[in-house]
């Protein structure tokens, strides 16, 4: 879901997103499960964000969510995850 959304460089550690975005201020059921599909998504990665707070989480102009702001976010390798 998220994957065709963003261009990835996990090696460099970054993101790029090819749309416009919005900021939010609350979320709807639907909304929340997206976000914990993102979360997922990075967990899978050996991704940990580290601030995932309102200001970071953005709808794209699809409706869907996008979560921004990777400067404290940390890549695991495989093994150091347990």
């Amino acid at each position: 879901m998220i994957k065709n959304k963003i261009k990835m460089n996990l090696q460099n550690a970054i993101l790029i997103f090819t749309e416009e975005m919005e900021y939010t201020d609350t979320l709807r059921l639907a909304h929340s499960i997206q976000l914990i599909d993102i979360v997922k998504f990075l967990y899978k990665n050996y991704i940990i964000h580290r601030d995932i707070r309102p200001p970071i989480v953005m709808f794209g102009n699809d409706n869907n969510l996008r979560l921004i702001g990777f400067g404290f976010a940390y890549k695991f390798k495989e093994n150091e995850m347990r």
